[in-house]
């Protein structure tokens, strides 16, 4: 399983290879501990000890988990410690836990600077030996996860790995078109650059990697912040950003997008995504402009400065996909920036017609849905609301949304909060209030274990007819509190993927106000003080809401989501609360999943899901890459005739002209097959609730 690192915790972290000019550049300084370390250690243990939701309890067994998180924060992929370091360290298995409670912190500070002395030594290494170019004609593989294998024996060992290593990096590079030498200097300037962000190890950079090996062992969502990093936090929290809208963390020697804010230039490019990772970054639209510098393994810091920039000018950026199997060609996408701000993240909303049609008698009166065919069809008016985040507001511009939705005769609704990260808990709560009477929403249990049950108190049902919810794994806490409670209400059938699972809530506490003076600042801790649980008394920690109506996905659950993160807080349930749920849409669940289920045996686009699902899978397993350039090309070239293919076939769709009277119009393509579904479900819903209805009496007994 991966290790995802928080984000803004900006450890230098790096991969070894190649150099240029290295005379010129320092060698790095051994790190040592400032004054402020100590009082701030103790901070964060005390902290830890009686404010954490589950009170660490900081002994022997956690030492030994924070060693080990340790080491995968230095060196994820065992490249460059070997055997004999670890053997070593093994000493200090369970004494770290000693030095976070009396404030020292030698024994990390060794650690990191052994760490940089290995780093140093490959950047050496590899500097001797990167002077040719690459023979592809060897037939030979490359074992590129490395983090499961053994420490390496000695030198020799840990040489021989990473000449394949430089030969994978140049044949990913030959496959996006370098060639000759051109390869060889491309990887010399990549590793430049590595021997100057190693030479800007502060301090600061150590300590912070330490502490946050002690913060993440009690859960993922804890975490230390330094002085600067805490500044630059609230930055991105309070103030306008002039850049492209995107979260970015660490994820071993990788930048790696965390988060892009809806409405933002990323978000409207449609060219990168959660989970994407950044391997270069240029400036302006074409090399004219500038060639593009490798940003892997450089500190978050400087590739966030020189990813951000004034509005209007544009960014290059190289990715990696995160939906892309391994070994396939990265590619290089343009942003035009802009100024980036929360409140621009509002929801957004539009009346889709629906034309439906009754199937035959034969299938039991069963509904499907077609836009295009069919005479006796009829229009449902279905508003979609798309809400990216919960924020300041939200109940009252969905309120607006419907209202002007009920101007078009409405006939459902489909809540869209795929890839809805959260934000705030009482919107939430105000927003459920708009779909059912007053009653529990949400309940939050403390770490004192008292359960506070929030509620919607306004007797008022703003829209009582038939609505869907859609999310995906991208959606987070505040949307998984309303998906739940829409669930575990009756009040819309779930449609999608499974959430993301996180379940618990954070507050910043700031150790410059906790009683020690000092010069230098402290820093801030993260820390998650509460857990959510759903009014039916389970806990969307963890295991996050599972759709009525479950889609599959190409998200790998190991790598993306609560569950694949080391220390997540585990799910629990408490006693429900008291609550009346309707039969809105229990009674007609099983006739929806009918038609559903029928529709996607003959939809190309559910088959095309399905194929994309398996083939990255099977690229998962795979563990070793070709080397040769026959080889690689002949996979990547079968990859991508496949894709052609597919390609071929749906535009031959959307081409497919509909003759009328007097002139040919060509059929619309559908862009979202996921909305389109949901929409058919939301058709479903409304015409069966409908036909169940004209069956019952005139007058319902009291």
């Amino acid at each position: 399983m991966k290790y995802s690192r928080h984000v803004f915790l900006f450890a230098v972290l790096f991969v070894a290879n190649n150099l240029l000019a290295t005379d010129t550049i320092p060698r790095p300084k051994k790190l040592v501990s400032e004054p402020q370390h100590a009082p701030s250690e103790m901070l964060i243990a005390d902290i830890l000890q009686h404010y954490h939701y589950q009170k660490a309890k900081i002994d022997n067994d956690f030492s030994a988990d924070v060693f080990d998180k340790y080491l995968k924060m230095l060196d994820l992929q065992r490249l460059y410690f070997l055997k004999s370091d670890i053997n070593y360290f093994e000493q200090y298995r369970s004494r770290l836990d000693d030095e976070l409670l009396t404030g020292q912190c030698a024994i990390g500070y060794e650690m990191y600077n052994k760490y940089m002395d290995r780093l140093q030594e490959r950047l050496d290494f590899i500097d001797k030996i990167l002077c040719d170019t690459f023979d592809f004609t060897k037939d030979e593989y490359y074992a590129y996860d490395h983090e499961n294998q053994s420490w390496f024996e000695d030198k020799e060992d840990q040489d021989r790995y990473w000449i394949k290593r430089l030969k994978y990096e140049g044949l990913s590079l030959k496959i996006g078109g370098k060639h000759g030498k051109e390869i060889t200097e491309v990887i010399q300037k990549r590793y430049a650059n590595f021997r100057k962000q190693l030479a800007k190890a502060k301090n600061e950079d150590a300590f912070q990697t330490y502490m946050n090996a002690f913060t993440s062992c009690v859960d993922p969502h804890t975490d230390y912040f330094s002085p600067r990093l805490a500044a630059e936090f609230k930055m991105e929290m309070t103030q306008s950003l002039e850049g492209i809208g995107a979260t970015l963390t660490t994820e071993g020697d990788y930048t790696k997008v965390r988060e892009v804010v809806k409405g933002a230039p990323a978000d409207r490019s449609k060219k990168i995504f959660a989970g994407d990772k950044i391997t270069a970054v240029g400036q302006g639209r074409d090399t004219k402009d500038g060639e593009m510098a490798d940003v892997v393994g450089w500190r978050i810091d400087d590739v966030v400065s020189l990813i951000r920039g004034k509005k209007d000018t544009w960014v290059r950026l190289q990715i990696i996909s995160g939906k892309a199997a391994p070994g396939e060609p990265q590619k290089i996408i343009e942003i035009q920036r802009d100024k980036v701000k929360l409140e621009e993240q509002r929801a957004t909303g539009v009346v889709k017609k629906i034309k439906i049609v009754k199937s035959n008698t034969k299938r039991k009166k069963k509904l499907y849905i077609d836009k295009f065919w069919g005479k006796e069809k009829k229009v449902l008016n279905i508003g979609v609301i798309v809400l990216p985040v919960f924020y300041q507001g939200t109940t009252a511009d969905v309120k607006k949304l419907i209202d002007g939705f009920k101007k078009e005769s409405l006939d459902g609704i489909v809540m869209d909060l795929r890839n809805n990260t959260g934000g705030s808990l009482q919107e939430a709560i105000w927003l459920s209030g708009l779909f059912i009477k007053q009653g529990p929403v949400v309940q939050v249990k403390n770490a004192m274990g008292d359960i506070d049950v929030n509620y919607d108190n306004d007797e008022s049902v703003y829209w009582d007819g038939e609505m869907t919810v859609m999310v995906n794994r991208g959606s987070a806490s505040a949307s998984e509190i309303f998906a739940a409670a829409m669930q575990d209400y009756g009040r819309a059938i779930i449609v999608g993927d499974q959430t993301f699972g996180k379940g618990t809530v954070q507050n910043v506490f700031d150790m410059n106000k906790m009683g020690i003076k000092m010069e230098k600042q402290l820093g801030e801790v993260k820390l998650t003080i509460a857990k959510f649980y759903r009014i039916n008394g389970s806990s969307t920690q963890h295991r996050g809401v599972i759709p009525d109506i479950l889609f599959p996905t190409t998200y790998d659950t190991a790598e993306f989501g609560e569950s694949s993160e080391d220390f997540a807080l585990p799910y629990d349930e408490i006693p429900m609360a008291e609550y009346a749920a309707t039969a809105q849409v229990a009674a007609m669940m099983a006739h929806c999943k009918d038609n559903h289920e029928a529709r996607m045996k003959t939809s190309k686009d559910y088959q095309y899901l399905l194929e994309d699902i398996k083939y990255l899978a099977q690229q998962r397993e795979e563990k070793m890459l070709p080397l040769g350039g026959q080889t690689a090309k002949a996979k990547q070239k079968a990859r991508e005739d496949a894709v052609k293919d597919r390609l071929s076939t749906i535009e031959d769709e959307v081409n497919e002209e509909v003759k009328t009277k007097d002139k040919v119009k060509p059929r619309v393509a559908k862009k979202d097959f996921i909305l389109d579904e949901g929409l058919a479900i939301m058709a479903d819903l409304i015409q069966i609730n409908r036909t169940a209805k004209k069956k019952l009496p005139n007058k319902q007994p009291k």
